[in-house]
């Protein structure tokens, strides 16, 4: 009896290890991501005028910042990627032709629920939308 608890037990223990093994994989991911200077290339599938491209950057767990068309930006995020929601987003205030375009990228931002990071991308949706990035900078 005794031989089969311990087999039991060993094997609810193999499968926590893998359990955090594959958390470790998604928290990987997210390092990639505070390590990288994104730019907006695409709102909805559009892409974003060379004037208009918002960058974003992840510098540790929790925080944000970046330029948006016109003025600097920062903020705080919580969650994992399938459950990434911002918080907290301030700017500047400083005025620019392309205000418009900068107030609404900050409200998307403010409206994203999940984020997707590769090598090469960085995709945040939301209800009725998708902020598209791809790195402009890397820290090495």
């Amino acid at each position: 009896m005794s031989h089969i608890f311990q087999t039991r037990h060993i094997a609810r223990l193999a499968i926590l290890v893998a359990l955090t093994a594959l958390a470790g994989c998604r928290d990987e991911a997210s390092l990639v991501a505070e390590q990288t200077t994104w730019q907006l290339s695409a709102f909805n599938d559009r892409p974003v005028a060379e004037a208009d491209r918002a960058t974003l950057r992840i510098p540790a767990r929790g925080q944000l910042d970046g330029q948006a068309a016109c003025n600097r930006y920062s903020g705080s995020w919580v969650g994992v990627e399938d459950d990434f929601r911002t918080e907290s987003i301030t700017s500047t205030r400083m005025a620019c032709p392309a205000l418009a375009a900068e107030q609404s990228y900050l409200a998307a931002l403010q409206r994203v629920t999940s984020a997707e990071v590769t090598d090469d991308s960085l995709t945040l949706t939301g209800p009725g939308l998708t902020l598209s990035f791809t790195p402009l900078l890397r820290a090495g």
